[in-house]
């Protein structure tokens, strides 16, 4: 049996297939790019990077020799805080907002008086940051032409390329939603409270993951 691993970066996606016994076989890298279609805004096509992901995954099988039917586990890494609004197909609405993008000045602000930071930081145990997928995530359904109507889900990038990947479950871990900065610290799970501020109904995010915290 073989083992793969993902890194699914913001410039790039790096594969590696290794034995059990962790000897490489095959190591591929691929690029793509940011879009920055206006100032403090960073975007990515995310089938672009599929499609990337699908010829580093590809090359890296070549160079290994062996049969994809052996890999026996794979494991993926990918951006934090990046974010994919899809629809009922789950097919992308635009492109993803990436994790540096900072258009959302005003609703930091927003956030800071409605909200207020202490009670923010209380309940995530991070400051108020517009690298957090929070306040993004606001102007996204402030400026969506039908609010939510048409949004399935909110997915980070590593729920939605694990569904590329043929995942049979869509879910998400406390550890993928650290950077969005709504996350319940004491429950381990999105913030009712924030996503309500925001007009966020929780069934537009991936479920948190059943987690097994012993007796």
């Amino acid at each position: 049996m073989y083992v793969a691993g993902m890194d699914i970066g913001t410039t790039g996606v790096k594969t590696m297939i290794t034995d059990t016994d962790g000897t490489v076989r095959g190591v591929s890298y691929r690029e793509y790019p940011c879009k920055y279609p206006y100032p403090g805004w960073v975007e990515q096509d995310v089938e672009y990077m599929w499609n990337k992901i699908c010829e580093s995954t590809g090359e890296a099988i070549n160079k290994s020799g062996i049969n994809p039917k052996e890999i026996g586990s794979l494991g993926i890494s990918s951006q934090r805080g990046t974010f994919l609004p899809v629809d009922g197909g789950m097919k992308p609405i635009g492109d993803s907002i990436v994790w540096a993008d900072v258009r959302a000045d005003r609703e930091v602000e927003w956030i800071r008086k409605e909200i207020g930071e202490e009670r923010v930081h209380e309940l995530t145990g991070v400051p108020v940051s517009a690298m957090w997928a929070y306040p993004k995530m606001k102007w996204y359904i402030d400026n969506s032409d039908d609010g939510l109507e048409r949004t399935y889900k909110i997915l980070n990038g590593q729920e939605y390329f694990l569904y590329r990947l043929g995942a049979e479950e869509l879910s998400t871990d406390p550890a993928s939603i650290t950077l969005n900065g709504m996350m319940d610290i004491e429950k381990l799970d999105w913030s009712g409270e924030l996503c309500e501020k925001i007009g966020l109904p929780l069934d537009k995010l991936p479920p948190m993951e059943e987690k097994d915290i012993g007796s």
